[in-house]
C-alpha cells in the first residue's frame, strides 16, 4: 500500500492513513504496542522519503518541501501516538484496578450473559462455590443453585430483560446456593442488569454467604428461649407454650396442668459442695424430670431450682398427681458426682386448666401459690391448687414447716389435720363441674382411690 501511495505521487496522504491505522491497532493491541506501531509508521515515512530522494517514485509537492513535510508529518505522528498511548495505560490501569477490586473483594461477584451462561467468576465466589473461574466459565447459571430454587432462578435471570429505558436495574433475592460438594447454603444475591451504549445487557451479581449471620439469629434465638446450664426452655418459651396450650383447651374437651418444681435443700448443696456440684445437679435434675413425663411435655426451667412442667391433654386430676409422684419419686434417689451424692427433694404445686379461661401468668401464680403451700405442709409432697389459697400468704412467703414424717411421692394433703374421709377423683367427664380451679375437696389423698392410672400416651 505505502508503493501504490507513492507511485501515484500521493505520498503525503500516507500520513493520515498511517494515523488512522496506527491508532487503530493501538486501541485493539494495547498500550504495549505502541513502539512497534510508531517504529513502522515512521519507517514508512523514511522509506517513501528516500524513494522521492532517488527520484524513485513521482511527488505532487516538489522536493525540498515535500521533505520538510514528511518531517512535520513523523512529529505529529510521534506525539499522537504518545498521547493516545498515554491515555491506553491510564485505562489499562483503571481496569487493572477495578479488576483487582473484584478480585480481592470479600463477596462473591460474577456476570451472566443473555445465554444464562457464567462470563467471570472472582476469587470470592471461588471459595464460596468450590468452582475454580476456569471450570464455572461458560456453565450454566443453574450450576449454583438447587433444584428447588427455581423461582429464585428465574428472578435472577430476569435481569437484562427488565433493562428498559434505565441503564441499570437492581434486584435483590435470598435465595439457596450450591456448593461443588453438593452442599446447600443460603445467600443474598444482588444483581444488576447492565447495558451501556446500547451493547447486550449482562447481568453483574453480588453474592453474599448468610451461613454465619443465619447460624448468629438462630443462636439469639436459642439463648432466647431456653436455660443456657440445662437447655431446658425458658420462662419466655414456656409462656409462648402455655398460651398455645389454653387456647386448645377452650377448643378441646381436655384438659392441662402445669407442675411448679422446687428442689428442696439445694441451697444447702450449692452452699457445701460449691456451684460446680450445684449446677450438674440441676442439668441431672431436668434429665429425671424430663424423664418422668411424657415426651409430649413441656419441661422448663424459670431460674435457680424452679422448674414447671406443663401437660397437656390430660384426662383427669389423676394424670397430674400421676406424673408429680414420679417427678418426686425420681428426685429422691440420691445424685453421684465424684465422691459426693447429695440428697434433694422436690415440692410440687400443681394447677389445672379446665376450660382455658386462665391466662399462663395466672396459671405459673396459682403453682407456685400451691407449691409454696405444700412447703409449708412437710415438702417433699405435692398439692392442688384450690380458690381458698388465694386467701393466704403470698407467694415465696415461707412459714417453718412442720417436721411430718411422709413416704416418697405422697400428697401434702395426707397430714392429720386434713379429713382421712376418701374424695373422688376427677376424670374428663367432671371436667367441667371444676369451674376453672380444682377444689380443696378433690386434692389427693392416701386412701382415694383414683381411677385405673393408666399412663397417657
Amino acid at each position: 500500500m505505502t508503493a501504490v501511495i507513492y507511485a501515484t505521487g500521493w505520498g503525503p496522504a500516507l500520513a493520515i492513513g498511517l494515523v488512522l491505522v496506527g491508532h487503530e491497532a493501538l486501541v485493539m493491541t494495547g498500550s504495549s504496542s505502541q513502539r512497534v506501531v510508531l517504529g513502522w509508521n515512521l519507517s514508512c515515512l523514511a522509506i517513501g522519503q528516500g524513494l522521492i530522494a532517488l527520484g524513485w517514485a513521482p511527488s505532487l509537492i516538489p522536493a525540498p518541501e515535500v521533505h520538510g513535510l514528511a518531517v512535520l508529518v513523523a512529529i505529529g505522528i510521534t506525539f499522537s501516538y504518545q498521547s493516545l498511548h498515554t491515555a491506553l495505560i491510564e485505562k489499562e490501569v483503571a481496569a487493572a484496578r477495578h479488576r483487582a477490586v473484584v478480585e480481592n473483594a470479600a463477596e462473591g461477584i460474577l456476570t451472566v450473559g443473555l445465554d444464562g451462561k457464567i462470563g467471570s467468576f472472582n476469587a470470592a465466589a471461588e471459595a464460596m462455590f468450590g468452582w475454580t473461574a476456569t471450570e464455572i466459565v461458560g456453565l450454566p447459571i443453574a450450576t449454583l443453585f438447587p433444584a428447588a430454587q427455581a423461582d429464585a432462578l428465574a428472578s435472577f435471570s430476569a435481569g437484562p430483560g427488565a433493562v428498559g429505558r434505565s441503564n441499570v436495574q437492581r434486584h435483590d433475592v435470598e435465595a439457596a446456593g450450591l456448593r461443588r460438594d453438593g452442599a446447600e447454603f443460603p445467600m443474598m444475591v444482588s444483581t444488576s442488569a447492565i447495558t451501556v451504549d446500547g451493547s447486550t445487557p449482562l447481568i453483574s451479581a453480588i453474592v453474599r454467604d448468610l451461613s454465619d449471620q443465619k447460624r448468629f439469629e438462630a443462636q439469639l434465638a436459642y439463648q432466647a428461649t431456653h436455660d443456657p446450664l440445662t437447655g431446658l426452655p425458658n420462662r419466655v418459651m414456656l409462656t409462648d407454650r402455655l398460651d398455645g396450650a389454653l387456647a386448645r383447651v377452650r377448643r378441646q374437651d381436655r384438659m392441662c396442668a402445669v407442675l411448679y418444681v422446687d428442689l428442696d435443700r439445694f441451697k444447702a448443696v450449692n452452699d457445701t459442695l460449691g456451684h460446680a456440684v450445684g449446677d450438674q445437679l440441676l442439668v441431672e435434675a431436668a434429665v429425671r424430670i424430663q424423664a418422668a413425663v411424657r415426651e409430649t411435655d413441656t419441661v422448663a426451667r424459670l431460674g435457680g431450682d424452679e422448674f414447671v412442667v406443663l401437660c397437656e391433654d390430660i384426662e383427669g386430676i389423676h394424670h397430674a398427681t400421676h406424673f408429680a409422684q414420679r417427678i418426686i419419686a425420681a428426685l429422691q434417689i440420691p445424685f453421684r458426682f465424684g465422691d459426693d451424692d447429695p440428697h434433694v427433694s422436690a415440692t410440687i404445686g400443681i394447677a389445672f386448666s379446665v376450660d382455658g379461661t386462665e391466662t399462663a401468668d395466672a396459671m405459673l401464680a396459682n403453682a407456685d401459690i400451691a407449691m409454696y403451700r405444700a412447703k409449708d405442709n412437710g415438702r417433699s409432697c405435692y398439692e392442688l391448687f384450690d380458690e381458698d389459697m388465694q386467701q393466704g400468704s403470698p407467694p415465696k412467703v415461707r412459714s417453718k414447716p412442720r417436721s411430718v414424717r411422709r413416704s416418697p411421692a405422697m400428697s401434702c394433703g395426707s397430714t392429720a389435720s386434713r379429713s382421712s374421709k376418701p374424695r373422688p377423683a376427677a376424670s374428663a367427664a367432671s371436667k367441667r363441674s371444676f369451674a376453672g380451679n380444682v377444689p380443696a375437696s378433690v386434692s389427693s389423698h392416701p386412701t382415694v382411690s383414683f381411677p385405673p392410672q393408666k399412663r397417657p400416651a
